[in-house]
């Protein structure tokens, strides 16, 4: 038990515990505790420190039921950089165009779409890294086997907690 870890002299880092607050709330602490020895080596006292990560932690399931939701929409869901480079890519896009991730992540977005509607997809684009809103638009996707779909898409702008665009999602 910890008790006993801590009377034998070890320490103990980052534990994660449950706890009630005060105002009866269940709360999650992150638990770092050391014992302190007298002059003989006994252990006189632990010193404690907790600290309450509740709200990280509620953050943290927060992405992951989002990330849960993008990984199983049956839509293609997938996020670029600035500069085009896919950097996520769900099971629907998967399904959609044939590539895996692996294929397709660090690849630029427009090898999805014919060679003569690259330019237009460019300026969509670029648009979305000005900050400009796009309303959804039609695209011809080719697929991995080469066969085309027609496609519904909208494009949203990532912004990071300044504000600024740091990524492009496409649906």
């Amino acid at each position: 038990s910890i008790d006993s870890q801590l009377l034998q002299g070890d320490g103990l880092a980052n534990q994660e515990a449950e706890a009630v607050h005060k105002d009866g709330r269940r709360i999650r602490l992150s638990v770092t505790a050391w014992p302190i020895r007298d002059s003989l080596g006994e252990v006189t006292t632990i010193c404690l420190i907790a600290r309450d990560v509740t709200r990280h932690w509620e953050e943290d399931e927060a992405r992951a039921l989002l990330a849960a939701i993008v990984e199983s929409s049956d839509d293609a869901i997938h996020v670029t950089d600035l500069d085009g480079t896919v950097l996520s890519w769900n099971q629907g896009a998967q399904e959609l165009c044939g590539y895996t991730s692996q294929e397709i992540l660090g690849k630029n977005f427009c090898l999805l779409v014919s060679p003569e509607r690259r330019e237009h997809l460019q300026e969509i684009l670029r648009s979305v890294k000005e900050g400009s809103d796009v309303h959804p638009f039609d695209v011809t996707y080719q697929r991995k086997d080469k066969s085309v779909v027609e496609v519904s898409m909208s494009v949203s702008p990532i912004l990071n907690a300044d504000g600024q665009v740091v990524g492009i999602s496409a649906i």
